[in-house]
C-alpha cells in the first residue's frame, strides 16, 4: 500500500491491484495535474513521494504538510510510495531496503505529526499576539484541550478583509466539508488535537454570510453553495431546538398541574 496525503490532513491507503504500483496508479490521483513530479524524502529512507503541479495555484489547495516536509510549495494531494511497491525495473528503488512497509508508514505518519504539532504550536503562539482575530477562551476539555468561542461580531474592522480571514476561513470550510455531515450543537468550526473553536448558536450565520461574501469575489461558488446549504440546515436545527424546549416546557407544566 501507498499513503495519499491530502491537503485537509486526511491520509487514505492505496493499494496497488497487484504486487506493485504500475505507472496509471500512481498517476490517477494527478490525472488533473498538467504535471506530476516526484522527491526522494529525506528524513525516511526507501519512500518516493509524487504529487501534481498546474499553472494555476489555488490558496484554498495548499498542501501545508506536504510543504513543509518536501520544502516545495504544494497545490496537490501527494502519495508516498515504499520502495518494495515500485517496480525494480525502473530503476528508481534502492539496492537496500532499510524499512519494511509497515515501519515505513509508521514513520510517514510519525514525521506528519510532528510538522503538524510545531505547525499548531505556531498558531498557538500566535493566537494571543495577533490584532488581527478575536478568540475567547471558554474553558479546557477532559482532554485538556483548550475551549474557544469565535464571535463574528467582535472581530475587528479590517478582520474580513485581511488576508487572515481568508486563510482561517479556508480551514474552516476543510474542517466543514469533513466533520458536519449532520449538524448539531454546539456550532464548531474548528478543533485539532489542542484546541476547539465554536460560535454562539445565534451568530453561526453571522459567519457563514461573512464566508460567503469571501468565497463569492474568490469566484469559489461550488464553496458558495455548500456553505448556503449549511445556513439552511443551521436554520432547521435551531427551530427543531426551540420546538424541543417548548415541549419540555409544556410537558412539565402538563406535570407540574397534575401534582397539584
Amino acid at each position: 500500500m501507498a499513503l495519499l496525503l491530502f491537503n485537509t490532513g486526511i491520509i487514505e491507503e492505496i493499494k496497488p491491484k497487484n504486487l506493485v504500483f504500475v505507472e496509471n496508479e500512481i498517476n490517477e490521483p494527478f490525472i488533473d495535474y498538467i504535471k506530476i513530479r516526484s522527491k526522494r524524502v529525506i528524513e525516511v529512507p526507501n519512500v518516493w513521494c509524487v504529487w501534481g503541479e498546474s499553472e494555476k495555484t489555488e490558496d484554498i489547495e495548499y498542501n501545508r504538510l506536504a510543504s513543509e516536509l518536501n520544502e516545495e510549495h504544494i497545490y496537490s494531494s501527494v502519495l508516498f510510495i515504499h520502495d518494495s511497491e515500485i517496480n525494480p525495473e525502473w530503476n528508481l528503488t534502492d539496492k537496500i531496503i532499510l524499512k519494511d512497509y509497515k515501519t515505513f508508514s509508521e514513520s510517514i505518519k510519525n514525521l506528519l505529526d510532528k510538522i503538524a504539532e510545531e505547525i499548531l504550536a505556531t498558531a498557538d503562539a500566535n493566537v494571543n499576539k495577533t490584532e488581527e482575530m478575536i478568540l475567547t477562551t471558554l474553558g479546557y476539555t477532559d482532554d485538556k484541550k483548550i475551549l474557544f468561542g469565535f464571535d463574528p461580531l467582535e472581530q475587528p474592522k479590517n478582520f474580513y478583509t485581511n488576508i487572515s480571514f481568508f486563510n482561517f476561513a479556508t480551514q474552516i470550510n476543510d474542517y466543514l466539508n469533513l466533520h458536519l455531515k449532520n449538524l448539531k450543537k454546539p456550532f464548531i468550526i474548528y478543533a485539532d488535537k489542542k484546541m476547539i473553536i465554536s460560535v454562539d448558536d445565534n451568530k453561526v450565520n453571522n459567519l457563514l454570510d461573512e464566508m460567503i461574501n469571501l468565497f463569492g469575489k474568490k469566484e469559489k461558488y461550488e464553496i458558495c453553495s455548500k456553505l448556503s446549504k449549511i445556513k439552511d440546515e443551521w436554520t432547521i436545527v435551531l427551530e427543531k431546538d426551540i420546538k424541543t424546549i417548548k415541549k419540555r416546557r409544556n410537558k412539565k407544566s402538563t406535570d407540574n398541574s397534575k401534582g397539584e
